[in-house]
């Protein structure tokens, strides 16, 4: 007895919807991996090169709001008498904690002083982390394997097989 033509159907938008988003998790974690892997190459440099000097604060950008609680603050320090900013975020600085003109202590790399950190607690630069490249790389092939026995089982499917 064959489906009726409306589960067929469905059946086959799912089934592309499906290799679809495989690809596109695919897709991105090809793309955003080099990125990451940098991300995480500078925080490692960081900690075992870094340079400490000494920054001030020049501006803040609270987000708050319901079930937020995020800030930004823009610090501004020089390394050999050339002046370069940081943004940092997290949830740990406000105007009335360390006011605009506060010194805080900011970590570069002296071969690229761009590359840097902040060290007040609560705030950081966002860098990527091992577990979000595995995580990428997970969703992608659990996505993938879904795909193919979606895939692989339809195809070996009589009834399925003459389906539009």
């Amino acid at each position: 007895m064959p489906f009726p033509p409306a589960k067929v159907a469905a059946a086959a938008i799912k089934r592309w919807l499906l290799l679809l988003a495989a690809v596109l998790a695919l897709g991105i974690a090809l793309a955003y991996t080099p990125r990451s892997y940098t991300q995480i190459e500078e925080a490692r440099a960081l900690r075992e090169r870094g340079q400490l000097v000494q920054g001030v604060i020049v501006s803040y950008r609270l987000l708050t709001g319901r079930n937020r609680c995020s800030s930004s603050v823009l610090v501004e320090y020089s390394v050999q008498k050339v002046a370069h900013f940081l943004r940092a975020h997290g949830c740990g600085a406000s105007p009335e904690m360390k006011p605009i003109g506060t010194p805080v202590d900011v970590i570069y790399l002296p071969e690229s002083p761009v590359t840097s950190e902040i060290t007040m607690s609560g705030l950081s630069v966002p860098r990527a982390s091992w577990a979000l490249v595995f995580t990428m790389w997970s969703v992608a092939a659990g996505l993938s394997l879904a795909a193919f026995l979606v895939w692989s089982r339809t195809m070996g499917s009589p009834r399925l097989q003459n389906a539009p």
